[in-house]
């Protein structure tokens, strides 16, 4: 490797010489190209004003586009995560814009087709003086038709560079023991210096006995005389486990290119052990993740696996454990093959699929995913009888009607129905489907959900956002006690929740903004695992089970009142939201209900109620009510009641000639308690700025290393006061609320 990066630095890149030159590195598959352009990336790129690889282009181009290629070059090089390109020839006026005057240097990766080069790197002045670009690809034709500069021919490595790269791999060190030596060779003599066999038969002999090589030797001695480069690479897949094995091939099938985080559900349907086993194929060269966390591998080691795959049934595709070509896809669904073998269908993005036949003969069927299939209006009865099945994904179906009637997938844990904007009704669900973990009903047309989802008890994850006909919920959507996430956002006609929401003892999230409702059912007090609820714009308070103020309200107070001191020209800041503020209270007493005084309070029937107001030196803004009944607290529990100022609907009505802007204003938040046995013990306030709310979109739900800072009231204070004020606090209250547009979230 050495050799061949000091002669391309020598002889072709020119370093240190004016002039933009553009130099290729051509070669069949395996022989190395990338490997020695990321080696030369990683000896010089420093050396420029500006640099950046973009790593399969052929792969991309399919995947993404131009564009999006075009943007990653971009990013790279300005350092900027948006970059705003409409279509190819905008980017390439961007590109050459933007670099022109820039010393730059570039790798363009895997490169197949003229129009990559005409996009990404088109002429010699689009970039500064002194620009260096190195294009790999296997078409030396391809790199004379685009002006390339000069064109580097990839060769075998030598026996001595041969050796030590095989033995980088199977020993560790550049050399074999003294025991191998002869073996090492032999395996050498076998690659024919092809770096990408050199790395897979060295990676699959690391730590084996030495009759375990001979083994391997012996196999491939078997093959014919002119074997293929893929037998070769096949001993590294023969040293996995059967786990891995099928890994393997679904990456090789289906994932290549794929985010491992984001298949990860349906990569541990079939291995549990995830993590561990994508570490071994990475051991073994078959496999690599970049950066972004994308599944990669040399596209001679997927035409191996998809070889393997279709050894599996040669002639009747019916036969095979995957599929993942369309045509024989159709072949099969046509004429009803046998499918006793296959466990994996995938057929996201085809528009020409119109109906899904008889699936009965699949009965080992594991995984159907059939995203954004746009045509795609009914799927065969038979579906609902796979036994096997985990994944059901028909997300982005929008012509999608017709489901089975009945559904008894007993091992389903993904179904995934987002975006199914014509289906209108949900099969019914026969036993008990206690596998299923995450059902996404969002943006369909379903207009009831059958009683039967009782039957869903092991539910963890209900997303039914923008599900536009939902008026109301069944009792039995409350009947998994296992439901950790609700999602409800916006549906418009949701006015009510079930009275047995409190059944959900497991619920953590509940996101309810965009809703039409305006109270939480009583049953909410059973909620004791409640971390984030996600308010609608007409609800702006909650109530749960809490003996603790939330660590991060900046001001606490035990008793009934809280005082601040604010510069009063924050309050017409306009980063000035508002002020959150919450209390503790608890009954102390309790009385048959014919012994209290029943109140009516807008609609509400409340045995007690309590009262928050907000004064400002001195002027005191609408009181907000909390109506409550005592059949609320007579489990024996502390409660938190959280409620949220607008600023606007608020502050803004009070005159700013009332506040001396040169001074500090005093606010007053005071709780008042009404009704026998009802007692207040602690309260807090927290001022809320812009800031909070533009950390907390930044920041995923759910994170518990959130470290955002605050943008705290006294910023803006001298240095004298401002440590007098942060020494009054507690360490532990300086943490950051993750917040809401309406920021009524619980979290300690």
């Amino acid at each position: 490797m050495d050799s061949c990066v000091e002669e391309m630095l020598d002889s072709y890149i020119g370093e240190g010489l004016g002039g933009v030159r553009v130099v290729g590195i051509c070669g069949m598959g395996g022989m190395g190209k990338t490997t020695l352009a990321r080696e030369i990336y990683r000896r010089i790129s420093s050396k420029f004003e500006a640099r950046s690889f973009i790593a399969n282009i052929r792969e991309e181009t399919k995947n993404q586009g131009l564009v999006s290629l075009q943007k990653q070059l971009l990013s790279k090089i300005l350092m900027e995560s948006e970059i705003n390109i409409w279509d190819v020839c905008e980017g390439i006026n961007v590109i050459r814009n933007t670099l022109c005057n820039k010393n730059v240097f570039i790798i363009l990766d895997d490169v197949d087709g003229d129009e990559q080069l005409e996009a990404l790197a088109g002429k010699h002045d689009w970039f500064g003086p002194g620009s260096r670009i190195i294009v790999t690809s296997r078409d030396s034709h391809l790199l004379i038709r685009c002006g390339v500069d000069y064109i580097y021919i990839a060769k075998e490595l030598n026996n001595d560079d041969a050796l030590q790269l095989f033995s980088w791999k199977a020993f560790h060190k550049p050399h074999p023991e003294e025991n191998y030596v002869n073996l090492s060779m032999d395996f050498v003599n076998y690659a024919k210096g092809l770096p990408l066999a050199l790395k897979v038969l060295g990676s699959s002999l690391f730590a084996k006995r030495s009759n375990e090589w001979k083994s391997a030797l012996y196999k491939l001695k078997k093959e014919e005389p002119n074997r293929k480069f893929l037998d070769i690479l096949q001993i590294g897949f023969d040293g996995l486990t059967n786990l891995q094995k099928g890994l393997f091939l679904d990456i090789a099938c289906f994932f290549k290119g794929e985010n491992k985080d984001c298949k990860r559900d349906i990569l541990e349907s079939f291995c549990c052990s995830l993590d561990y086993d994508i570490g071994v194929l990475m051991d073994k060269s078959l496999i690599t993740i970049d950066d972004y966390g994308t599944l990669w591998m040399h596209d001679l080691l997927q035409v191996m696996g998809q070889e393997i795959v279709r050894r599996e049934s040669p002639k009747e595709p019916g036969g095979r454990s995957r599929l993942w070509i369309y045509d024989d896809v159709i072949h099969v669904l046509k004429n009803n093959s046998i499918l006793d073998a296959l466990k994996l269908m995938d057929l996201s993005d085809s528009q020409c699929l119109i109906e899904i036949p008889d699936l009965s003969g699949a009965l080992k069927l594991k995984q159907l995913i059939l995203r954004h299939c746009t045509r795609l209006y009914k799927i065969h009865t038979s579906l609902g009888d796979l036994k096997q099945l985990i994944q059901l994904d028909l997300n982005g179906c929008k012509c999608l009607e017709i489901l089975p009637h009945k559904i008894s997938l007993e091992a389903l844990e993904i179904f995934d129905l987002g975006g199914c904007s014509r289906l209108k009704k949900f099969p019914e669900i026969v036993g008990n489907m206690l596998h299923l973990l995450k059902l996404c009903l969002s943006e369909t047309a379903i207009k009831d959900l059958p009683l039967s989802m009782e039957h869903l008890t092991g539910l963890i994850k209900l997303d039914l956002r923008d599900y536009k006909n939902l008026s109301s919920l069944s009792n039995g959507c409350c009947c998994s006690k296992s439901l950790e996430i609700l999602t409800l956002s916006g549906c418009s006609k949701l006015d009510t929740l079930p009275k047995n929401l409190g059944n959900i003892e497991g619920l953590e999230e509940l996101d309810l903004s965009g809703t039409a409702i305006t109270r939480l059912p009583l049953s909410v007090v059973h909620l004791k695992n409640l971390k984030r609820c996600y308010n609608p714009n007409r609800f702006t308070y909650l109530t749960i089970p809490r003996s603790e103020i939330p660590n991060w309200f900046r001001h606490q107070n035990v008793g009934a009142s809280v005082n601040l001191q604010v510069p009063s020209h924050l309050l017409f800041s306009s980063k000035f939201m508002g002020i959150a503020v919450c209390i503790v209270y608890i009954f102390r007493q309790h009385h048959p209900l014919h012994q209290l005084h029943i109140h009516h309070f807008r609609g509400t029937i409340c045995t007690h109620s309590l009262l928050c107001s907000v004064e400002a030196n001195g002027f005191r803004y609408s009181p907000v009510w909390l109506p409550l009944m005592e059949e609320f607290g007579k489990i024996e529990l502390y409660h938190l009641w959280l409620e949220y100022f607008p600023y606007k609907a608020h502050f803004e009505r009070h005159h700013k000639e009332e506040l001396d802007a040169n001074e500090f204003t005093q606010i007053k938040v005071t709780f008042e308690s009404f009704g026998p046995g009802l007692e207040v013990t602690k309260c807090g306030a927290h001022l809320i700025f812009e800031q909070d709310i533009k950390d907390l979109n930044q920041t995923k739900p759910g994170s518990s290393s959130c470290s955002i800072t605050p943008y705290y009231e006294d910023d803006d204070l001298g240095d004298s006061e401002k440590d007098t004020k942060i020494k009054e606090c507690r360490d532990d209250e300086a943490t950051h609320p993750e917040w809401t547009k309406h920021p009524n979230l619980i979290e300690n």
